[in-house]
Formats: C-alpha cells, sequence, structure tokens
C-alpha cells in the first residue's frame, strides 16, 4: 500500500491475526510514498508527551529543531508534526487531550467513546465535523479495508470484524482509516482506535510514560529511559544482572549445586538436606524481597 493513493492525511489502526493479534498506529500521509506503522498509542502518546516543545513552534514548525527532537526516541514522526499546523488554539485543544489522557490513566472507567464524545464537544466547536453527529458521537468517514470481504452486517467496531474473521480465518488482516487535520484530530481519532479495542490507558510506574495497559504497572514503550528497552524487560534485566552479581546468589549456586550433586547419588539423607537447602532459601528470598518493597514505600 502507498499512501500517495489518498488526497490527505490519514490514521488508523492495522489489525494482523497470524500467530499472534497484533494491532498497530498505521499513519498514511500526503505526498509521502509509504507509512507509518508503529506499536498502538506511540502516535497519541508523542504528540501528547510533546505539548510544551510544539508550544515553541506556534509560528512555524523547524525542520531541523524537529529533528534534534526526535534524536533521541525510538521513533521519528516529523512528517506528522510538519503535516499539521499549529497555533495557540490548537496547543489548548492538545493541552486538555493530555490532561484527559491523564484522567484515564487514574480512572479507568473514563476508558470508554462516551467519555471521549464529552471532551469532544468541550473543545471543538459546534460545527467541527467530530461533532456532526452530536450525541451518537463518530469518526467522520471512518472506513474499514480488508482484503477479505465483509459483510455489512458486521458494522464497523474492529471488535465485531475480528469476531467475524476470526471465526472463518485463521491469517487476516484489516485496517481503518480517517481523515485528519490537526495534531488534535489525530489524537481523538486514535483514542476513538484504542477504545474501540476496549483497551486501558495507564501511565507507568517506573518512567511515568502513557501506556497501553495489558497486565502489570510497567509499560513496553521503548524509551530513553528504559535502555529502549521497555520498562518491564530493563526492569527484569536489571533485577538479573543485580542478581547475578549478589555474592549471596553466587554462594547460593556454588552450594545449590554440590547439594543437587550429591542428592543424584540417591542418599535419603542427601535428597533430604537438599530439599531443606531449598525450602529455607525460598523463606530468605520471601523476608528479602519484603524488605525491600516496604523500603520503596517509604
Amino acid at each position: 500500500m502507498k499512501s500517495n493513493q489518498y488526497n490527505d492525511n490519514l490514521y488508523g489502526i492495522y489489525f494482523c491475526k497470524n500467530k499472534n493479534y497484533e494491532v498497530y498506529d498505521f499513519c498514511f500521509l500526503k505526498n509521502e510514498n509509504g507509512f507509518a506503522k508503529i506499536p498502538l498509542g506511540e502516535i497519541l502518546f508523542y504528540i501528547i508527551e510533546s505539548v510544551d516543545f510544539l508550544s515553541n513552534m506556534i509560528k512555524k514548525m523547524d525542520s531541523s529543531k524537529l529533528d534534534d527532537y526526535f534524536s533521541d526516541k525510538k521513533y521519528n514522526l516529523k512528517r506528522i508534526f510538519l503535516s499539521c499546523k499549529i497555533d495557540l488554539i490548537e496547543i489548548k485543544r492538545l493541552e486538555k487531550i493530555k490532561e484527559f489522557v491523564t484522567e484515564c490513566s487514574n480512572n479507568k472507567d473514563m476508558c470508554k467513546i462516551e467519555s471521549l464524545a464529552n471532551l469532544v464537544i468541550t473543545i471543538f466547536s459546534n460545527h467541527h465535523k467530530f461533532n456532526k453527529y452530536n450525541n451518537q458521537f463518530r469518526i467522520t468517514y471512518r472506513k474499514i479495508h480488508s482484503n477479505i470481504p465483509l459483510p455489512y452486517s458486521v458494522g464497523d467496531n474492529v471488535i465485531d470484524i475480528n469476531k467475524y474473521l476470526s471465526s472463518k480465518y485463521i491469517h487476516y488482516s484489516f485496517y481503518t482509516s480517517a481523515q485528519f487535520d490537526t495534531l488534535s484530530e489525530l489524537c481523538i481519532i486514535s483514542l476513538y482506535e484504542i477504545f474501540q479495542l476496549n483497551l486501558i490507558i495507564n501511565k507507568c510506574k517506573m518512567c511515568n510514560h502513557y501506556y497501553i495497559k495489558r497486565d502489570g504497572n510497567l509499560c513496553n514503550r521503548e524509551l530513553i529511559e528504559n535502555d529502549f528497552r521497555g520498562c518491564q524487560k530493563y526492569n527484569e534485566y536489571l533485577y538479573n544482572k543485580n542478581y547475578r552479581n549478589d555474592n549471596i546468589v553466587k554462594m547460593y549456586k556454588k552450594i545449590f549445586s554440590r547439594l543437587s550433586s550429591r542428592a543424584d547419588c540417591g542418599s535419603i539423607e542427601a535428597i533430604q538436606i537438599f530439599s531443606d537447602f531449598k525450602t529455607e532459601w525460598k523463606k530468605i528470598k520471601r523476608t528479602s524481597n519484603k524488605e525491600k518493597k516496604d523500603r520503596k514505600l517509604q
């Protein structure tokens, strides 16, 4: 697919079922050969995390400053930023959207299209295309694209489409598209897609960035703060690194290996000693982890 088949900037999500279910941000840009396909939510989070930077770009987007800004980031969204004009009104909208995302991260009940509809009413005029349908909020001219024919009865909800395709095919993919003219509109469309998937926005306990929660309280966003590993994997890496270098752990492994070899000989006494050692080590581990947790809370 090439984005130059479109006359306007388009954004949607790409849903792919192969070995796993994978969902990506999918952005087509005017006069660009290609498209941006990055982890779901990254475009939204990059925009709202850039509000302070964007406020200094009100008069004109500076290409070189954008290069510097994205130099330490995993994904370069320069062409998306350049495609939209920024003024004071737009900055105010983005600030409102950021406040809304913060509320969502504090209260999962906010992560629904009804809440998003209320936000849209407050930040866009009554004549804006998002307010065209009044109380029945929807994204104007949003389309579903699929190589596999979809019956009209499936509708435009990606969950329903996925259920339909999943019941008939092992491998499939489809994507949505909707036009945006400003970054604030792009954010609203992204939130709409996220909520249609019944996903929750959270704030990472480690890096303090927003992310789409699936399990745990650590993000999987690849940021400079987590060595571009995602906080979940980076936290595991730090733990394993400290664990391997711990002198007590080294001694544990040495004793474990020695007692294990003795137990292999079949001696009942040796097997019992080995079993007692493992049981006592688990108790020590639990006590140690509890003390570390208590220290963090102080």
